[in-house]
């Protein structure tokens, strides 16, 4: 054993690697801790990390804990994941970029081949984050999480597999692989207390969400959160969450096949409403959400037509620019702008209501209809 592993956590992570088809693995408490990390291989002097602007708030989180500087790229209009253009022009015009985070953003296959072969020639790292797709696979087979120069996938709040924490940061380099593991000696153990911790960041959360429309500090000030609740991202966990993994895993297919069959019923339910457009989901993929897009005039109104008939629908994700206060040299983000405004995701979950999901549909073509 290396840097105090535990059998059961060098067991869980080899298990998950294997899955990915990489060839070491390290179990840490989140996949933010495991992003984190991963941000910290970015070359030496080279601290800028390529970020997709449509992504998960702990995908900023993590740069900012790896003290790097974001760099926000505008993403694919019809799934909003990185575009390969827009990294090559990012890459081009700043050659302090280091890393590149490609997301599997809702599940969706990103094209990690044509990134990676963007950023590989100009030595760029790439970081593929696969904690919102585990159990997706490339058009050639391969598992999601098997192309970066790292990759991770996670097991928290809402995952594929959601034991409600853990995370698992993969490379087949082991001169990386050391080095991540010498990092994680430095992080603290998963607090005892953490469900509160969570609790008290929840609120703060949303009570600043619930006021983004009035008060234009607002998302900025959510934004600022992972300065005071560093404790529930960044830490490693014991043997009891590496156990909880290693007893989900046989489930993982189970899992991603019911999400799969869930999407294809809204699918079919939402099929030739004229007002709205599904997103163009690679095969493949594994729908952390259903996702689509409705006219930016309607995207509220339809959210609370929804949620008025207790159905569970949100508007993930918003851009990432508008959670942090850069150097004002930001390109415009056409796409990115444009999908968080017309972004509405339905849920996946397996055991998900079919009686909801019939009534979701039955609603949204209702409101179009009238």
């Amino acid at each position: 054993m290396a840097y105090g592993m535990t059998p059961d956590a060098e067991t869980c992570a080899a298990r998950v690697a294997e899955l990915c088809q990489r060839e070491y693995g390290l179990l840490l408490g989140s996949g933010t801790t495991a992003l984190a990390l991963a941000c910290r291989m970015a070359p030496s002097g080279r601290k800028k990390i390529i970020v997709p602007a449509i992504s998960c708030l702990s995908v900023l989180n993590a740069v900012l804990y790896a003290e790097c500087e974001p760099v926000f790229v505008d993403v694919l209009p019809d799934t909003g994941l990185l575009d390969p253009e827009s990294v090559r022009e990012a890459i081009n015009r700043d050659p302090m970029i280091g890393a590149v985070i490609v997301a599997h953003t809702y599940g969706f296959v990103a094209d990690c081949q044509a990134i990676a072969a963007i950023a590989r020639s100009k030595g760029v790292l790439v970081i593929e984050d696969a904690a919102q797709a585990q159990g997706g696979k490339y058009a050639d087979g391969q598992p999601l999480g098997a192309l970066g120069d790292l990759s991770l996938v996670s097991f928290g709040h809402t995952k594929i597999l959601d034991v409600g924490c853990g995370g698992i940061l993969m490379t087949d380099s082991a001169q990386i692989h050391t080095a991540c593991l010498a990092l994680s000696e430095d992080l603290p153990f998963t607090p005892s207390n953490l469900k509160d911790i969570v609790a008290v960041y929840r609120t703060n959360y949303y009570a600043n969400w619930g006021l983004r429309n009035s008060d234009h500090l607002a998302l900025g000030r959510i934004g600022k959160l992972y300065l005071s609740f560093s404790e529930i991202f960044l830490h490693r966990t014991g043997d009891a969450t590496a156990r909880s993994i290693i007893d989900a895993l046989p489930s993982l297919q189970a899992q991603v096949s019911a999400r799969q069959t869930l999407a294809a019923e809204y699918a079919a339910g939402l099929i030739d409403i004229p007002g709205i457009r599904c997103c163009n989901v690679p095969a493949g993929s594994v729908p952390w959400r259903f996702v689509f897009l409705a006219p930016e005039g309607e995207r509220d109104a339809l959210l609370d037509h929804l949620r008025s008939h207790d159905l569970d629908a949100s508007s993930w994700y918003p851009s990432l620019t508008c959670f942090h206060e850069g150097d004002g040299n930001q390109t415009a983000l056409p796409n990115a702008t444009a999908f968080e405004r017309q972004v509405i995701n339905l849920w996946t979950t397996p055991g998900y209501s079919r009686k909801s999901i019939e009534m979701a549909c039955k609603l949204i073509r209702n409101y179009f209809d009238e």
